[in-house]
């Protein structure tokens, strides 16, 4: 008995079909995702907006001083700042997935790419990174999306190190964490550019050592001044009390002291004296567990299949254990904030984020071979991981709790705008 075989055209049409239970599914998933963590932006990255020079440089004054050059002094309000904030995340999520679509699009029969996707759409850590609209950490990730969608499509031997030495600059003035944080991804872009340049062409010595020599300098560049704006952008107790005054006198809502503070204390001030502090006091070790808790099994996994791409990528061995020590670099960076910071589950969903941001960048500079394909165990892990972060919940910041189905506290939120209309604030 004879047994049919399916055509091509009918093979094409199968695919077409999975593929569109996949978006349809990914859309579902970050939707949920999104209304777990949602909520307006807190009166910590209103704050911040508020910075600006009027008082002279301050860390992390580039968008409130861009923003009062604007729109005056009469900008620092709270509808200002959420229309900001929303703008900046809708910006960012086009982004992501402009970004997916391509690296999709790069290998579409790539399942392992696919699980990814829903790991991190799923994940404790995006549901933290979507609760922390208005942060200055959009910026940061929108400034690398965009370096990795424009440039990884251009053939040009030098303007990605130009582009990453013109990030860095703003991103450190933005806020001088954003190079540590999201730089190494750019790094490890750098590095997928001088790969790509080496395999689809012969290089002369001489070009290899100019590339070379571009990629140290930028990485040297771009890493350094997160200490140097931290160094010098310490400011004396008069001059915050005084911008505090300023903000204060312009702003519409209430803003909280303690940002104003951060302005007096460097990072090595955090290293050595507030985060041994911070750590001898028992009661906040059962909220930072938590948190690592729900925010492990993705960045793990995510790990595990971000090796492993890289080195089924079509490179020599060499090349593939430089990109797979950078692609760990990269995914770790945000964690180091850990030692300077108490904002845990923020830097867990920062890690998440750049871990998939460079595995992304993998795959726009290097699809996968066809016949080169992830293991059924490490997709059948990844499926469950996705399941997994869809049930898990995690702390949040200002005592919000995740949110699920029926998802009531937006409901509360809804009332509560109707209530107070354009007097809205949040209570932190």
């Amino acid at each position: 008995m004879s047994q049919s075989v399916a055509s091509p055209d009918q093979e094409l049409r199968a695919e077409q079909k999975l593929h569109r239970v996949f978006v349809v599914t990914a859309l579902a998933v970050f939707f949920i995702t999104w209304l777990k963590g949602f909520r307006f932006p807190n009166l910590w990255g209103a704050t911040h907006f508020a910075f600006n020079y009027s008082q002279g440089f301050v860390r992390r004054g580039l968008v409130g001083e861009i923003a009062r050059r604007l729109g005056g002094d009469s900008v620092f309000r709270y509808s200002t700042f959420v229309v900001f904030a929303f703008v900046i995340f809708v910006i960012v999520a086009a982004c992501f997935a402009l970004a997916i679509r391509r690296a999709l699009l790069a290998d579409p029969r790539d399942l392992g790419l696919k699980v990814a996707v829903l790991v991190f759409g799923s994940s404790p850590g995006l549901v933290f990174f979507i609760h922390s609209v208005g942060y200055n950490d959009y910026i940061g990730i929108l400034l690398v999306l965009i370096a990795l969608l424009a440039l990884s499509q251009l053939r040009s031997y030098y303007a990605l190190f130009y582009w990453v030495a013109a990030t860095s600059i703003v991103s450190a003035l933005v806020h001088e964490g954003l190079a540590i944080m999201f730089g190494p991804i750019l790094i490890f872009a750098m590095a997928c550019h001088i790969v790509r340049l080496a395999t689809s062409s012969p290089l002369s010595l001489r070009t290899w050592l100019v590339l070379l020599l571009h990629a140290a300098v930028t990485s040297g560049f771009l890493l350094s001044l997160s200490s140097i704006i931290s160094t010098i952008g310490v400011e004396d107790l008069d001059r915050v009390q005084a911008l505090e005054r300023y903000v204060a006198a312009h702003a519409d809502y209430p803003t909280r002291t303690h940002a104003f503070i951060a302005l007096q204390r460097s990072s090595k001030e955090n290293l050595l004296r507030l985060m041994p502090w911070y750590w001898s006091e028992r009661g906040h070790w059962p909220g930072a567990f938590q948190s690592w808790q729900a925010f492990a099994p993705s960045f793990i996994w995510m790990l595990v299949y971000g090796v492993s791409a890289v080195r089924r990528a079509p490179l020599l061995r060499p090349a593939r254990w430089v990109l797979v020590l950078l692609f760990l670099v990269a995914s770790a960076a945000p964690l180091a904030f850990n030692f300077i910071g108490w904002d845990w589950g923020r830097w867990n969903g920062l890690a998440l984020l750049a871990s998939f941001s460079t595995l992304v960048a993998l795959k726009l500079y290097f699809p996968s071979r066809a016949t080169d394909k992830s293991s059924p165990v490490v997709l059948g892990l990844g499926l469950a991981v996705a399941a997994l972060g869809l049930a898990s919940t995690t702390p949040l910041f200002d005592g919000f709790d995740v949110q699920f189905f029926p998802f009531t506290a937006h409901q509360q939120l809804i009332e509560r705008l109707i209530e107070d209309g354009f007097q809205y604030r949040p209570r932190s």
